[in-house]
């Protein structure tokens, strides 16, 4: 074994100043052989604290002071070595011995205030650091400690005076004053004097790599984003291995959607780390947004193969299938994320949705069915496959779904308002009205409940001062929803306020541009304002948008009749 030539010279050093002192040969040992035997202990500690063995340094100093106990030396490495292991109240201990010793130990003052510090014995802390103060007014430890205390307080004018004192004396720690101002002046808002204060201490010293990182979270505030990402680069050309400054580049061109650039970043990133998850979600989620899907899949499947129950990722990887159109691919990684996966829920209703999508009706309403006897009492399920019920015509077993939910849950507002709308749909709309004013007694600000009573009484011609209210009420709450402001015009035509019924309804049209029922509200209203041409283009519209057959021979009707009517007009 390779022995340290350092340790081999202190133990050698160790065992002759024993046999020294055995032998009487020492002067000091001569004049207080237990001092002598301390000063080996101590030296012995040194080598062990140089070596990194706090703990065996501890022991050996402990060891010293049994045999000298008013050494003041002693007991300030006791509580350096304390500090170093973490161990703050045992420093906090050796730190008072030592004072109670030497009134006038600064260090030991400066130290001390700092445990109790970080203790938040902020008093206790003060007081030390006035004292030190008094005695050296320029002692920049102190006041770097001191203005620390104030800015962890949120007293930054205090701080940043106490600060610009430190930084005006000379000295090596005036770097660390204008390092601290710069983080100072940041969290106070004032983002010109910490980017002037942070390039000072990066001037007196370029080599503290921290520096660089709070400069470019400045330089990114400030919208400076190239500047930012510069400022990182300086890291990673004296540290290449530096993840703070990869990914902090990485979430900086992330911010910015600069997807080629984030990516190619992340390709560095993956070459210097093991653990990436996180950082690479997000730019797998940029690639999606910037609609790179062949991109985001390479990340997701890659991220997929390391953390294979991670249902966020399958989940996203699906909405990439999704959107390159490979529908297969996208139900077949939705059904393998968990059924215990905190986004089954999620994933189940998207499979058999796009099941539905593709046709396969029967086996979206397996999966669901399947999905509720794992996990009978997930109700956003119940709600789906009362819906593919009602797609597959299936009413009748739409509507006793939704009633055995409410038998466990019957002041369920979304539950009522659901079957609500199955028994509208199937033609009981009195029993629809009193289901979703049972839903607005659960919630009076339910806005699709409020929304739904009106435009029912709107449809039957019934109450309209009434529907009036609920859609106003409803429109309050969400006043840019196209579809409650489109029940809004709608219970004005049928009040035959027609000027106000096309304004609601054109504002509509223009929220939901893509609905074809809105059109054809629109049209009817310009119909009854005798604005035929405009009603003419509105039904074009409508029977352009619907996908629904059943709709399209009523459209086409309206549409005959527009055209008649302008023609009729024209002749006139």
């Amino acid at each position: 074994m390779i022995t340290n030539p350092f340790r081999l010279w202190i133990e050698t050093f160790f065992i002759f100043s024993i046999i020294l002192l055995v032998s009487g040969l020492n002067v000091m040992a001569r004049e207080d052989a237990s001092r002598g035997a301390a000063y080996a202990y101590y030296l012995q500690a040194i080598m062990e604290k140089s070596s990194g063995r706090l703990s065996d340094a501890s022991n050996c100093l402990k060891s010293a002071l049994a045999l000298d106990p008013e050494s003041t030396a002693i007991l300030e490495d006791l509580a350096k070595v304390a500090v170093g292991m973490g161990n703050l109240q045992e420093a906090e201990q050796w730190a008072e011995q030592a004072i109670a010793l030497e009134a006038d130990n600064l260090d030991m003052k400066i130290m001390l205030a700092r445990i109790y510090a970080s203790e938040d014995r902020v008093t206790e802390a003060m007081e030390l650091l006035d004292e030190v103060l008094s005695e050296e007014p320029g002692n920049q430890k102190a006041l770097l400690l001191t203005g620390s205390v104030y800015a962890k307080a949120k007293e930054y004018p205090k701080a940043i005076e106490v600060m610009e004192r430190a930084a005006g004396q000379k000295g090596r720690q005036s770097f660390m004053a204008h390092y601290y101002l710069g983080r100072i002046y940041r969290d106070a808002g004032n983002l010109s004097k910490a980017e002037e204060h942070l390039n000072e201490a990066i001037r007196l010293n370029p080599h503290l790599i921290l520096v660089y990182l709070d400069l470019a979270d400045v330089y990114r505030r400030q919208g400076k984003i190239d500047k930012a990402i510069d400022s990182c680069r300086v890291v990673l050309a004296r540290q290449p291995h530096n993840l703070k400054a990869r990914e902090r580049i990485l979430m900086l061109l992330i911010e910015e959607k600069r997807a080629d650039e984030a990516i190619s970043e992340f390709r560095q990133l993956k070459q210097s780390a093991q653990n990436y998850p996180v950082i690479g979600f997000d730019v797998a989620i940029l690639c999606l947004q910037q609609k790179k899907y062949d991109e985001a899949l390479s990340i997701l499947e890659d991220m997929a193969r390391a953390y294979p129950d991670q249902g966020q990722i399958l989940y996203y990887m699906a909405i990439a299938y999704e959107k390159k159109g490979d529908l297969d691919a996208a139900i077949e990684v939705l059904e393998s994320i968990r059924i215990d996966d905190e986004l089954a829920v999620e994933a189940r209703i998207r499979s058999a949705y796009l099941l539905k999508e593709k046709g396969r009706l029967d086996q979206a309403l397996k999966l669901i069915e399947d999905s509720l006897e794992d996990r009978p009492d997930t109700k956003q399920w119940v709600l789906f496959l009362a819906d593919l019920y009602d797609a597959a015509n299936r009413s009748h077993d739409s509507e006793e779904i939704l009633r055995k939910a409410l038998e466990g849950d019957p002041d369920d507002k979304e539950l009522l308002l659901h079957l609500a709308m199955v028994l509208d749909k199937a033609g009981q709309r009195e029993q629809a009205i009193q289901y979703a004013k049972k839903a607005v007694e659960k919630d009076e600000d339910y806005v699709q409940a409020l929304n739904f009573l009106g435009y029912t009484y709107a449809e039957e011609g019934i109450n309209l001062d009434e529907a009036e209210l609920l859609i106003k009420k409803a429109l309050s709450i969400q006043p840019d929803d196209g579809y409650v402001t489109d029940s809004l015009g709608w219970v004005y035509f049928k009040k035959g306020e027609n000027d106000q019924a096309i304004s609601c309804l054109e504002k509509a049209r223009e929220l939901v541009p893509d609905d074809p029922l809105i059109a054809e509200h629109l049209g009817d209203a310009y119909m009854a304002k005798g604005t035929f041409g405009k009603a003419l283009k509105a039904y074009q519209e409508a029977l352009e948008l619907t996908k629904e057959s059943k709709d399209k021979p009523r459209l086409r009707k309206k549409i005959q009749d527009a055209q008649k009517a302008f023609s009729d007009m024209a002749d006139r």
